[in-house]
């Protein structure tokens, strides 16, 4: 059990990348969406610091830098362009900014989704896990 928040909430306390499998699986080309976009969950630290997955160090340079901008609630990291500079460790850590933090509660979790952008470069994008949440409420019906 790990606090976060106030809030008591189950996060495992090792683990804290989970890899997401294909939420719809069919039969149908999706038009290259499923080799383009890699998705995970990845819980925040304390420190506000959050590790990288391992699919998204692959494609972003360590010790390099991004540049953050934001669409909503959804942050955005690119390889150039505008937005704020993000600096990438060497062990693939980067610190969040307090209104991400504010919005990942009270889960203490993003979805982390990589890609590539249109001229080649890394994307990636992160999330407060509701969004996902309303994703599924409305697959099923509930929205």
């Amino acid at each position: 059990m790990v606090m976060y928040g106030g809030r008591s909430d189950w996060v495992p306390a090792l683990w804290t990348q989970l890899s997401l499998p294909r939420l719809l699986d069919d039969e149908e080309d999706d038009g290259g969406c499923s080799s383009r976009w890699v998705f995970a969950i990845v819980v925040i630290e304390r420190s506000g610091r959050m590790t990288l997955p391992v699919h998204v160090r692959a494609v972003v340079p360590a010790c390099g830098s991004l540049r953050l901008s934001s669409r909503g609630e959804v942050a955005v990291l690119r390889g150039g362009g505008g937005g704020r500079v993000v600096v990438v460790g060497e062990r693939g850590r980067i610190m969040l900014p307090c209104w991400l933090r504010d919005v990942a509660r009270p889960d203490g979790c993003l979805l982390v989704a990589a890609g590539a952008a249109g001229d080649g470069g890394p994307v990636v994008l992160l999330a407060p896990l509701r969004l996902l949440c309303g994703f599924a409420d409305a697959m099923v019906g509930e929205r």
